[in-house]
């Protein structure tokens, strides 16, 4: 396991791509550690949801953006790891896919954040 995470740290694109998602994840930490007091106690997270009381939820969960993006790059990469020998492309989809997920969640915390804290 060593030598392929080795093997995939060599390759610029996947490096670039993990220091990316580190920096979004830092930067969600920072927003909340600098806005997390001009948070209301409700905010809206399930955009899912009807309209209305049901969309709300405790400011204490705005931490899931973060969280959910810690947890999809360590699976993400542990598989990409596994699969990087046999199925390049596979490994691919695994290091890119987190990648796009972490740029869709920075965009929904930022703009849940903008519409909560401003």
């Amino acid at each position: 396991m060593k030598e392929i995470t080795k093997s995939i740290l060599k390759n610029k694109l996947y490096v670039w791509s993990l220091i990316a998602i580190i920096f979004l994840i830092f930067l969600q930490f920072l927003a909340i550690a600098f806005f997390y007091k001009y948070i209301p106690p409700q905010i809206p997270i399930f955009y899912s949801q009807p309209w209305g009381q049901e969309q709300l939820a405790d400011k204490k969960l705005i931490f899931l953006f973060p969280i959910q993006l810690i947890l999809l790059l360590i699976i993400n990469y542990f598989l990409a790891a596994l699969f990087f020998l046999k199925e390049k492309l596979l490994a691919k989809f695994f290091i890119f896919g987190v990648s796009l997920v972490a740029v869709l969640l920075s965009i929904a915390f930022f703009k849940i954040l903008s519409l909560v804290a401003f």
